[in-house]
Parts: C-alpha cells; structure tokens; sequence
C-alpha cells in the first residue's frame, strides 16, 4: 500500500485513477493544479508516487512541477508518472519515454492518454517495487 498523488485538471481522469489505485489498495490523494500538487509534494509526509498531467494551468505546468519536484532533495527520488495527450494535440512535439529516459522533464514514466488500467497499475507496481 502507498500514498500516490493524482495532479490533474480534469474531474473525469483523476476519478478514473483514484478508482484504478485504490483497488490496488493504495491511499490516493490529488491536486487540480500543478501549484496544489507542488504544495501537496512539500507539505507533510510526500507521497511515495505522483502521476501529473503535462497541460493544466498552462501547455507545460505538469513538466514544470516535475522538475520542480526534482529540485529537492527529500523528492529526488520521488516516483513521477507523467500522463498526456499532448501528442493528439500538438502532434510535433513527440513527447515520449524517450524524452523521460533523456533527462528532459524529471519524469520515470510517460504514459499517453487515454491510457489503459493495466498499463496504469503495471506502472505503479514496477515504480514502487524500484523506489529506493
């Protein structure tokens, strides 16, 4: 069982998760905003895994929070799950586990949206069984 932070703007998506992970008996938390879920990191006991849409507050606001994440020490290691569909609206841009493996945003997974369960929940467990 973890503690694992939904960052996301949509109603629809974070039920979607909340109901995912909690089956798999995991405590869940979430943010409707990338500055909440910054918040959420920092305050108290951080969560052992956040999953953070790419475009809330603005195009790139998950991004951003991941790195900002990673900027501290207690979350360096922190697990990120990073969820979009920013590659069916912006299809040039790309954006894929290649550019998490390469260090771009400070992100361990990229999953697409819509996304499936199995892929969520295979997500989590490979995250959690590898956090230090």
């Amino acid at each position: 069982m973890a503690r694992i932070l939904i960052v996301d703007d949509e109603d629809e998506v974070v039920a979607s998760l909340k109901m995912i992970l909690e089956q798999e008996g995991h405590i869940v938390d979430s943010a409707s905003s990338a500055k909440e879920g910054l918040r959420k990191t920092q305050q108290g006991e951080p969560p052992d895994l956040v999953i953070v849409d790419v475009m809330m507050e603005t195009v790139a606001a998950g991004l951003e929070m991941a790195e900002e994440i990673r900027k501290t020490v207690l979350a360096h290691d922190l697990p990120l799950i990073v969820l979009s569909s920013i590659n069916r609206e912006f299809p040039g841009l790309k954006l894929g586990q290649n550019e998490m493996d390469g260090g771009r945003p400070s992100a361990s997974r990229f999953i697409e949206k819509p996304y499936k369960p199995d892929t969520i929940r295979e997500a989590v467990r490979m995250l959690l069984r590898a956090k230090p």
